[in-house]
């Protein structure tokens, strides 16, 4: 479950990247280069909500390091979006709530609305958002 606390407590990315020890070259250049185009920030924009998102990670993962900075810039992008981050491991209670069939796969990124009512989620092996 999520809780305004248990959120808060979690990594921002920029703190999370800090943290990297396994491929920190590969993080930082993804992010480093990371795009988002305009169209997706004005349309997240328009939305009238301020939406959380809470990625599961692990740093060890390629697909993680490949998508999640990705994420991030589109976070910092919309003023309406925050992203924080928590370890898969560390949290198994969200991780098995939301998996690829039976695989703990990663990233996952979970969809809160400002009250932290989840509103759906994505993983790297769908093209959209799974409504929870």
């Amino acid at each position: 479950m999520m809780t305004r606390e248990r959120y808060q407590a979690a990594l921002t990315f920029t703190d999370y990247l800090e943290t990297v020890q396994k491929t920190p070259d590969l993080w930082r250049g993804v992010y480093q280069r990371a795009t988002i185009a305009p169209e997706a920030v004005e349309q997240a924009s328009e939305l009238k909500d301020h939406f959380h998102l809470l990625a599961l990670s692990e740093d060890w993962c390629g697909d993680t390091a490949n998508l999640l900075p990705v994420v991030a810039r589109f976070a910092e992008s919309a003023p309406n979006v925050e992203l924080r981050v928590l370890g898969r491991d560390a949290n198994p209670d969200l991780m098995d709530t939301h998996l690829t069939g039976a695989s703990r796969s990663i990233p996952v990124v979970i969809v809160y609305d400002q009250n932290f009512n989840e509103l759906g989620w994505w993983d790297h092996a769908r093209r959209s958002c799974r409504h929870g």
